[in-house]
């Protein structure tokens, strides 16, 4: 749901590859850092041989082996918040975050340049950019760790090349749930990689532990982020593995299936991500339409994309448990969502300002009984979730304004506007 910075969203997930390892990724050791020179010259002289490995391992080879180039962990951030400023306008900033914020997703006043900044930390070892072609060492703390350098440089020379074979595309641009989808198959490719070239190249040792301990302050701030960015964020790295390593069973333990997805049918939903035997068969979302809302004037549409099965667990998890929330969104069908603003009713108003704010999400289900598991379980999610009150037959009131839902067929609407009564009418809207 959530639009990322586009090419330097590489670099943010580098960062959180160290949130994967913390995660529990079993790799071992090779030993320590370089005893001569710059922690940066060592990782640079290791690129070549790291990447005739990954050839080996991803059953492709470079058509040219990238030259590194070396740099800062400042320069980093800085480039990282330069692109990002280029190709996320401050205005798709403010409107993500009012969006995340009136759901829940995220704490009111919550700062996406800062978080994603924040992400990119000094503990990166090294990235790819797609958009420039090229791999970047960085000189910080992270280059003098060998099995930290060593792996991350086995994911990022994958998204080379990768990137050579199929021309990867920039997925971060949009609020497209068939963005986050490719998003985890470039990024669960090159985790199967680096999982595969860490159990066959790095032998087991003390080495993993002393890579942890010096993850500590990367750690720290991702404990900082939001939870539903942070899953976000783990979602492309470890759902995004998990697809990548089904298609490979399914193709015998071969590429195959991997490389057509990237050349010819890249996943188009989450939904294909999180249930691979869908994308097998090749369901796709059905259709979604949001009609005329009829809000007036003063009204403009500031965002509107996809809502995926990732992102309505997401929603349903800040009302009940995890099992049922996961078992309540996988019926999705399809779903769309639209956010609507009021410029002057905004003025004076912190965010989220759901006296200003119109925003309708509609969902589809795969069969009725799909739909009357999330139905029971969305106002869980209102009540528990956004501290919601009853005020009517499938009303509420939250805060300052209200929230409406609507059951019709095989079809659930949730509306948030300025007052109970103007949900309703918004979730009345015909499709």
């Amino acid at each position: 749901m959530l639009k990322k910075a586009p090419s330097v969203s590489t670099v943010v997930m580098a960062a959180a590859l160290i949130a994967l390892v913390a995660l529990g990724i079993a790799f071992g050791s090779s030993g320590g850092g370089s005893s001569s020179g710059s922690p940066a010259d060592a990782v640079v002289a290791k690129v070549r041989p790291i990447a005739e490995r990954v050839q080996l391992v991803r059953g492709l080879r470079f058509k040219t082996i990238p030259k590194p180039v070396v740099v800062t962990p400042q320069q980093t951030r800085e480039a990282q918040l330069k692109d990002l400023d280029k190709s996320y306008p401050p205005a798709q900033r403010h409107a993500d975050a009012e969006l995340l914020e009136l759901l829940g997703l995220v704490p009111p006043g919550t700062d996406l340049r800062k978080v994603l900044g924040d992400v990119s930390g000094e503990q990166v070892a090294g990235y790819y950019d797609t958009r420039r072609k090229r791999l970047a060492v960085v000189n910080g703390d992270a280059a003098g760790n060998a099995v930290l350098t060593e792996i991350t440089l086995a994911h990022e020379l994958d998204h080379a090349l990768d990137d050579q074979h199929f021309e990867l595309r920039d997925s971060s641009g949009g609020t497209d749930d068939s963005s986050s989808a490719y998003t985890a198959l470039v990024e669960g490719t090159a985790t199967a990689v680096m999982d595969v070239y860490a159990r066959r190249y790095i032998a087991p040792g003390s080495g993993l532990l002393s890579a942890l301990a010096a993850l500590g302050p990367s750690a720290a701030a991702a404990d900082s982020i939001p939870p539903y960015l942070q899953s976000s964020l783990e979602f492309s790295y470890t759902g995004g593995e998990n697809f990548v390593d089904a298609l490979r069973q399914e193709g015998g333990g071969t590429w195959r299936l991997v490389n057509r997805a990237f050349a010819k049918r890249p996943p188009v939903s989450t939904e294909q991500i999180m249930h691979p035997d869908k994308y097998l068969k090749g369901e796709r979302p059905l259709p979604v339409r949001i009609g005329p809302l009829g809000l007036g004037a003063g009204w403009k549409r500031v965002s509107r994309g996809s809502v995926g099965e990732f992102d309505t667990r997401e929603l349903l998890k800040l009302g009940t448990d995890s099992p049922t929330a996961a078992t309540a969104a996988a019926g999705w069908g399809g779903g769309r969502y639209e956010l609507w603003t009021n410029a002057a009713a905004a003025k004076g108003c912190s965010d989220p300002c759901r006296r200003a704010d119109a925003l309708v999400l509609r969902w589809r289900w795969d069969t009725p009984g799909d739909a009357r598991e999330f139905d029971a379980a969305l106002p869980l999610y209102l009540v528990k979730g956004l501290s919601a009150r009853a005020a009517g037959p499938a009303r509420w009131s939250i805060g300052t304004g209200g929230a409406a839902v609507a059951v019709r067929g095989d079809s659930t609407t949730l509306a948030f506007a300025p007052s109970p009564g103007r949900a309703a009418a918004l979730v009345a809207t015909r499709k």
